[in-house]
């Protein structure tokens, strides 16, 4: 299950989501283009990310108030819940047997992933 495994999920959008000024200076550096007056097109990846523990508290992370310490992309902003209805997520969980390398395994295909799809926010970790 996501709530006790780690393993990678992606943000897809399934609606186009115009982006206006006001909202593209929220998202911060971390954005990978410049969002002003574009559109967030339908079936490009919106983010990325891993869980090396938990794909559960990873996910909740970025749907709900979390710990201001840890980085995650809060889809639950009030600049960024326009988004919330407009992607799908997609969980792909590590198996039992690969857990002893699970590190090197979930960065290897996060980057893999993150080169392929091109997330229009998130900075790839290397």
């Amino acid at each position: 299950t996501i709530k006790n495994t780690g393993g990678i999920y992606v943000f897809m959008m399934i609606k186009n989501t115009p982006v206006n000024k006001f909202n593209a200076v929220n998202y911060g550096a971390k954005t990978n283009n410049n969002l002003n007056g574009t559109t967030f097109p339908v079936s490009k990846c919106f983010y990325l990310g891993k869980s090396e523990n938990s794909l559960l508290e990873r996910l909740k992370e970025h749907l709900t108030k979390s710990s201001s310490t840890t980085y995650s992309l809060k889809l639950n902003d009030v600049n960024r819940q326009h988004v919330l209805g407009n992607i799908s997520l997609y969980t792909f969980v590590l198996r039992n047997e690969y857990l002893d390398y699970k590190k090197i395994i979930l960065s290897v295909v996060e980057s893999f992933l993150h080169d392929s799809l091109a997330p229009m926010v998130g900075s790839k970790r290397t």
